[in-house]
């Protein structure tokens, strides 16, 4: 290039200069052209908020107000958006309903029971029970527990006279548990006053119970009584982990990690997904051989970039188009897709796992033996919480209605066993055991009901006459009845599953 410049003239020099600046010009009116499109740029395959980090400080100290509200922060955001937490979270939750439930008196032993009035109480308490309908209230707070550790509530209207219950569940971030009651062990929490500070807030002074306003004004005129215990007869509070009742930790923290891990997974796997179908063409625009000029190109950059926008404007969406001065190597975007499907297929099953059980990891059950002892393992932890129900709705009546002498129990057996609990009833009933209450209860016919289809039936003439005689099958009728004593023919089955091979429980299960 030197020697060329010291032959040509200052004009031609000139020249020279002018044409380099424009092909540099022309070069970079087209530099975007040349740019691969960044297919990751806005793809974000971690939680920016929720990040495995954050959540290993937050359960480091949990014990911290802070720490408590982030954990139920970002239990409630994994409901919202992890299919996998979401069905772990109802598969507790829903199994509390509160549809089967009895009543009995507490009778004496030493002196003769009253009759009259044990009948009186009996039906004040099963009408007051049933005009609760706690089997519409209890859903959300189970589910308000399995995500939080802990629901909080407070109680309207009055069942006895206009038949009306709600339990209005409180915001956490505003509550703690502050007391256990003598009664069962009944809990009780204080409210954060300060909640009402807020303007959108304070509208709330005038529709919740009036309680809350007389509170908040003894919080104004001293601020050391911010937090105020409500009243106990009309609170309703829930704790999973009740052995620590000093803060609240979400039940199913232990699965964040892995279920942040899974989605973080699914992520990757999402841009591989979309990686794999794209198509990237490139024109190579050459440049003259032998010249010695910077970007001395053998096609005119601007008749280029023309045909650049035509192609551009032809291609569908997932097709790229770029031009370069350069050889570009081969762009592959394939994966082996069966290894990427088990990678998020395992991660699953070890969330699954983790959880305690198979029953919702189904490829894992062989035979309904297997998935029924992992059903009744996964459903101790789901029914656990019974017990502070059945102590809170009897503290609840005791308040509301005085001392009644009658016991409420709601059951304790899992929707999944109802039948299995039916069958071992009735055999007691064989017995004289008085169970008939129970049975209705389970096939939720609760104690109005049940006296309310007793009597009608006796009335209609269908409960001691029609429908006295049993059903009689061909058996019956035959006198052949084998010595399993109900008519069936050949060796009588096996009660108990853990006598069954599996091959002979998937033989039982195929009939």
């Amino acid at each position: 290039m030197n020697s060329l410049a010291k032959e040509l003239t200052d004009k031609e020099r000139i020249e020279t200069l002018s044409c380099e600046e424009k092909n540099r010009a022309a070069f970079a009116a087209v530099k975007d052209v040349l740019s691969l499109i960044d297919l990751t740029k806005n793809k974000n395959i971690t939680y920016t908020t929720y990040s495995r980090d954050s959540l290993r400080t937050y359960l480091k100290n949990p014990a911290s107000e802070s720490n408590q509200k982030q954990l139920r922060k970002l239990s409630n955001y994994l409901y919202t958006v992890s299919h996998v937490y979401r069905r772990l979270i109802n598969f507790k939750a829903y199994q509390i309903n509160c549809k089967s439930w009895t009543v009995y008196p507490d009778i004496p032993l030493t002196e003769e029971p009253d009759q009259d009035s044990i009948l009186q109480n009996y039906e004040r308490v099963i009408k007051y029970v049933r005009n609760m309908d706690m089997k519409s209230q209890i859903l959300k707070c189970m589910l308000q527990a399995w995500k939080n550790d802990v629901v909080y509530g407070f109680c309207y209207g009055d069942p006895e006279k206009d038949g009306a219950f709600f339990i209005h569940l409180l915001d956490p971030d505003y509550c703690k548990i502050s007391s256990q009651q003598y009664y069962r062990g009944v809990l009780n929490f204080a409210f954060d006053l300060s909640f009402f500070d807020s303007g959108t807030n304070s509208y709330y002074l005038d529709v919740y119970d009036p309680v809350f306003k007389q509170l908040y004004n003894k919080y104004k005129s001293d601020n050391t009584q911010r937090w105020a215990e409500l009243p106990i007869e009309n609170t309703f509070c829930l704790k999973i982990n009740i052995d620590n009742l000093d803060y609240p930790v979400p039940p199913l923290s232990g699965l964040f990690d892995g279920i942040i891990n899974l989605a973080d997974l699914q992520a990757v796997q999402d841009l591989k997904d979309n990686l794999e179908a794209y198509k990237l063409i490139w024109a190579k625009i050459g440049t003259i051989s032998g010249t010695k000029d910077v970007d001395d190109f053998e096609i005119d950059l601007d008749l280029a970039n023309a045909f650049y926008q035509k192609l551009q404007s032809a291609l569908p969406d997932n097709v790229a188009l770029a031009m370069s001065p350069m050889d570009l190597g081969t762009i592959d975007f394939n994966s082996n897709n069966a290894t990427d499907v088990n990678i998020i297929s395992e991660a699953y099953e070890n969330i699954i796992n983790a959880n305690g059980g198979i029953v919702l990891n189904q490829n894992k059950i062989t035979n309904s033996a297997s998935f029924k002892l992992a059903l009744q393992f996964d459903s101790m932890d789901a029914m656990a919480p019974i017990e502070q129900i059945n102590a809170w709705i009897n503290f609840y009546i005791l308040n509301h209605l005085g001392e009644t002498g009658m016991v409420v129990e709601f059951s304790d057996v899992s929707p999944y066993f109802i039948d299995d609990k039916i069958d071992k009833l009735l055999k007691l009933a064989q017995y004289s055991v008085p169970v008939k209450l129970e049975l209705a209860s389970l096939i939720n016919a609760n104690p109005m009901k049940e006296r309310g289809m007793s009597f009608i039936e006796n009335a209609l003439g269908i409960g001691t006459t029609s429908w006295a005689t049993p059903l009689v099958s061909s058996n019956v009728q035959s006198g052949n009845l084998s010595e399993n004593g109900d008519g069936s023919e050949g060796r009588s089955k096996i009660e108990n599953p853990e006598e069954l091979t599996d091959e002979g429980e998937s033989t039982r299960d195929k009939q």
